[in-house]
């Protein structure tokens, strides 16, 4: 089910509803507009195979040519330099048995819009580059990692820095993703 996009919320704290109750803080999950949703991770192809999505992956739909509506559902790690929909915020995996059947089919909610934190690399096609609050960032050389985002050279901005990245850093760091679909 998708998520809202209206503001919910915009008080640093709330009021306890007891007669002479204290404020209470309120964090910011109650209006971080965020975006997520639910999706499937994609059966693997081949026997005795795995496709796995850990926390922070930027995740792609799993396309297939005349698949029809249901590329919307299945996603998996987003491989380098392709398009991406969202990121992931919990791991989950999908395999198959020795006949090819897809066993223990798992779920991942993923970050579609909004807040996240992401896997990311203090990088761009040239290589080792700092990337600073407020850059733009694009899924990069290695796959479900954003990296900096270089115009005439990426395809398009993925999402936005929060946080400081040094050059040739990585880890998971906050973002802000930007809508795809």
């Amino acid at each position: 089910m998708a998520t809202s996009t209206l503001i919910q919320y915009l008080e640093r704290e709330g009021f306890s509803s007891l007669p002479g109750g204290a404020a209470e803080a309120v964090g910011p999950a109650v209006s971080h507009r965020r975006q997520t949703e639910t999706f499937k991770v994609a059966s693997p192809s081949g026997p005795l195979a795995t496709n796995s999505v850990a926390v922070g992956d930027v995740v792609q739909f799993a396309l297939v040519n005349g698949g029809g509506a249901t590329v919307a559902i299945d996603v998996l790690q987003a491989p380098a330099d392709s398009h991406c929909v969202g990121v992931a915020l919990e791991a989950a995996s999908t395999s198959t048995n020795a006949a090819s059947e897809t066993l223990a089919r798992g779920t991942v909610e993923c970050v579609i819009a909004g807040l996240a934190e992401a896997k990311v690399t203090g990088a761009n096609d040239a290589g080792a580059a700092a990337i600073s609050s407020g850059d733009f960032l694009c899924l990069g050389s290695t796959a479900g990692t954003l990296y900096k985002y270089t115009a005439g050279t990426d395809a398009m901005p993925h999402a936005i820095a929060v946080d400081d990245v040094g050059a040739g850093a990585s880890g998971v760091f906050t973002v802000i993703f930007l809508k795809q679909f």
